[in-house]
């Protein structure tokens, strides 16, 4: 698993997520759908950043294939949820919340 020094040990999802590239994230998670539980030296996970960033296209990706990865807290206590409630689409939060309620 690649992880870089310099991007805080984000691994290759990490970084597709934190970017908005949701084809690459896509084809990450069918290469390496284990991807999706990795931490980051914050304790993130490619959800929390995807979350974080509003995509909403690319946090549905995520939760169809790592649903456990919701309950997931980094560093500071955080859930991908809280994350998504600080950006710009609440569209995201909203679809995780409903997500960890079934």
């Amino acid at each position: 698993e690649e992880r870089s020094e310099e991007q805080h040990s984000n691994t290759v999802l990490h970084m597709a997520a934190k970017h908005g590239h949701g084809e690459l994230v896509s084809t990450i998670i069918e290469l390496r759908p284990s991807l999706i539980f990795s931490r980051n030296a914050y304790g993130n996970t490619p959800l929390h950043l995807a979350a974080l960033l509003g995509d909403v296209n690319i946090v549905m990706n995520m939760l169809e294939f790592g649903l456990e990865a919701c309950s997931a807290r980094n560093n500071d206590n955080q859930t991908p949820l809280h994350l998504a409630c600080r950006s710009i689409s609440m569209e995201a939060a909203r679809r995780i919340a409903e997500k960890t309620r079934s």
